[in-house]
């Protein structure tokens, strides 16, 4: 009887650096799920920091936590073809990755942390380590590419299809209120004083707007 050899399944570990805590995390990371099961990708979603209360405030032990942590994800990484990392810069993590390890390694980021007001000097000496770089934009990928030539940009893709499910779920607007949505968190907030005049005369025109 002949023996009939089945395709082994890929192994994906997707490292979020703040779980679904920040948005990029559900965007860039979480929202992809099933476009890595369709690809014959078995995915496991795991953060690279600590995201419950309390131990931010502990700075000893939430480094020993991510230190700990990260020996975690090494090891989990072993048995993966590759590893798919959003908004991680760690360079102790992905050195560690990196050291004597077969899964691919790929980084998404969309921040300009290379700047000056960033102080992130380690960024650059970190990118000739991964097989491949995803990022949103041309502005950072035009970075990326003085050290990484592998670098893909994959603009965001907004879940028009589940605003429009909520939309019919939620019926009629019967008190006229317009809401206007921020999606950042509290350290990206500060991008609103780009708009903050233009919103000024909005709220002074429309008593209904809601931010």
């Amino acid at each position: 009887m002949e023996t009939v050899k089945t395709k082994k399944p890929l192994r994906l570990l997707v490292i979020m650096e703040m779980g679904l805590k920040y948005p990029s995390g559900f965007l860039r990371a979480w929202a992809f799920r099933g476009h890595f099961e369709k690809a014959g990708w078995t995915a496991k979603f795991v953060s690279h920091h600590f995201t419950g209360p309390l131990l931010w405030h502990i700075k000893p032990l939430y480094r020993l936590y991510t230190y700990l942590n990260e020996l975690r994800l090494v090891r989990l990484a072993r048995s993966c073809d590759a590893v798919y990392m959003c908004k991680v810069q760690s360079t102790r993590l992905i050195t560690m990755l990196r050291r004597g390890r077969k899964a691919r390694l790929v980084l998404d980021f969309g921040d300009a942390v290379w700047m000056p007001r960033y102080e992130n000097t380690e960024f650059s000496a970190l990118l000739p380590m991964l097989d491949a770089v995803t990022t949103d934009n041309e502005l950072t990928a035009a970075y990326v590419r003085r050290f990484n030539a592998n670098c893909t940009v994959v603009p965001d893709s907004p879940q028009i299809e589940v605003f429009d499910a909520m939309r019919a779920k939620a019926g009629k607007n019967t008190d006229g209120t317009v809401t206007i949505g921020w999606v950042g968190s509290q350290s990206t907030a500060y991008n609103l004083f780009l708009i903050w005049e233009v919103l000024e005369r909005l709220f002074a025109k429309h008593q209904n707007i809601h931010l």
